[in-house]
């Protein structure tokens, strides 16, 4: 199923996982510069597949999103040529046009009215006075200024970035 020259590897992959679901959602994590999801430093990491009893077909369900917001500047195919399944389906040109549609995307609704950069602040004040107050954390207070700083800006440097990234693989 695997083979380099296999013509019908598409057809086959599909029979087992939704091949755009999973574009999208790899598109997704690496708009949020995820280091440890499906082209993780470690190879494919936090998701589990889901199967309907109605169809064969598998969904990629992703969890633990917590090594997000890591580099704005981290390439838009980071680990793409490490991940097979990944880097076959690029070579298809409407999953490749998907992915980097979906990457805008991601980009444009970020920037659309500071989205993003408001979102981070409204979840951040919910628990801005408990973290303040937490006598055993494991960072300063001055920590999570930075941090919950650092996220705001990632919003707006990323989603430049990206644009950019995506105009860039267009033209080639």
């Amino acid at each position: 199923m695997s083979g380099p020259d296999d013509a019908v590897w598409r057809e086959r992959v599909e029979s087992f996982i939704d091949l755009e679901q999973f574009v999208r959602q790899v598109a997704i994590e690496m708009f949020l510069s995820e280091h440890d999801g499906l082209l993780g430093y470690a190879g494919m990491n936090n998701f589990y597949l889901y199967r309907a009893t109605s169809r064969g077909q598998q969904r990629v369900l992703v969890w633990d999103l917590d090594l997000s917001f890591r580099d704005y500047d981290s390439s838009i195919f980071l680990r793409a040529d490490e991940n097979e399944l990944f880097r076959r389906a690029m070579a298809y040109p409407d999953l490749h046009t998907l992915y980097l549609q979906k990457l805008e995307d991601c980009a444009r609704s970020a920037l659309e009215d500071d989205w993003l950069s408001n979102e981070i602040v409204s979840s951040a004040a919910l628990i801005r006075d408990s973290a303040l107050e937490d006598g055993v954390k494991p960072f300063s207070n001055d920590d999570f200024d930075s941090a919950v700083s650092w996220m705001k800006d990632f919003g707006r440097l990323r989603s430049a970035y990206v644009l950019e990234a995506v105009a860039g693989a267009r033209r080639q």
